[in-house]
């Protein structure tokens, strides 16, 4: 996979603080530190759009059967 860079600008407490986190939490680097963000980020994204998915297919009576179709595919 290639590699693409981000720069940032951030407030000198802002840096301090993600300089602890990196330290307190065992991250190798700064880079690291923000990759796993962001993976926590999508993941929370994919979480709410699943929930918002299992509501409306169960909630909405025209997608009850598509509900009831994709529980039969897993």
């Amino acid at each position: 996979m290639s590699r693409s860079s981000i720069h940032i600008s951030v407030p000198e407490a802002v840096k301090r603080y993600v300089d602890t986190r990196v330290g307190e939490s065992g991250y190798g680097s700064v880079s690291e530190y923000f990759r796993n963000l962001i993976r926590d980020d999508r993941q929370r994204q994919l979480n709410r759009m699943q929930s918002i998915r299992r509501v409306a297919t169960t909630s909405v009576p025209q997608f009850r059967p598509l509900a009831a179709a994709a529980r039969k595919q897993k």
